[in-house]
């Protein structure tokens, strides 16, 4: 019986490097490719380079941490390279991108005229880092909280000191605002609920008449 040539070369190929320890990159999917688009259509509105979603080392440290923080039940950072959260959600998508909402809000409080760590905004800039180019994503569900735990990797090292300027850069006037509609499946017709984000500086004439009203902490409701 004859084999096709090329399918056993490639075979061979995946065997090989899994004896070497070498990952075949791949695209990240589910909540890993959640997190990636989300970092990244915030990113660019702030001048920054995406986010390379292809790094299995980065997202499997951030699982296995993800799922040691949700047996403990505390948050505990590992470095300043991690952003870490507790959500909320009824399935992983929903809750990375929740975390990655919360982590942006801290924007509100970033002073660009004075560039620097803050605790107050110590997870947006993690974010926005313009030097970090590679990202992985963790997310393990904590039973005795009911909340999952999301981790998210970065790399190289962000929030270092006396590079803020450089890699912390305000939203560019004409970008494209960060306004995320919230996913939910039978909600078609129906007044849907979302966040901006970014506060309410960048929101485009052509919104205003689709928000029918606002509430606290910028939240509104579209028709």
């Amino acid at each position: 019986m004859r084999f096709p040539i090329t399918p056993i070369i490639f075979i061979i190929a995946l065997y090989i490097a899994g004896i070497n320890g070498e990952q075949v990159p791949r695209k990240a999917t589910g909540a890993r490719w959640i997190g990636v688009e989300e970092h990244d259509f915030l990113r660019k509105s702030h001048q920054c380079s995406t986010t390379k979603g292809d790094n299995e080392r980065l997202h499997r440290a951030g699982q296995r941490h993800a799922e040691y923080l949700a047996s403990i039940v505390r948050l505990e950072a590992l470095s300043l390279s991690q952003n870490l959260a507790e959500v909320w959600a009824t399935r992983e998508e929903e809750a990375v991108r929740k975390a990655v909402r919360r982590w942006y809000k801290e924007e509100s409080y970033y002073d660009y005229n004075y560039p620097g760590f803050s605790k107050e905004t110590q997870h947006y800039t993690r974010l926005i880092w313009n030097g970090s180019t590679h990202l992985g994503i963790g997310v393990a569900w904590n039973p005795v909280k009911k909340q999952f735990v999301v981790v998210a990797n970065y790399d190289p090292n962000g929030n270092i000191y006396g590079k803020f300027n450089n890699n912390v850069k305000p939203q560019l006037r004409n970008a494209e605002p960060p306004i995320i509609f919230y996913e939910h499946q039978n909600y078609e017709g129906k007044e849907l609920n979302m966040d901006i984000i970014g506060g309410f500086h960048n929101l485009p004439d052509d919104w205003v008449h689709k928000i029918s009203s606002i509430k606290v902490e910028g939240e509104c409701i579209v028709a």
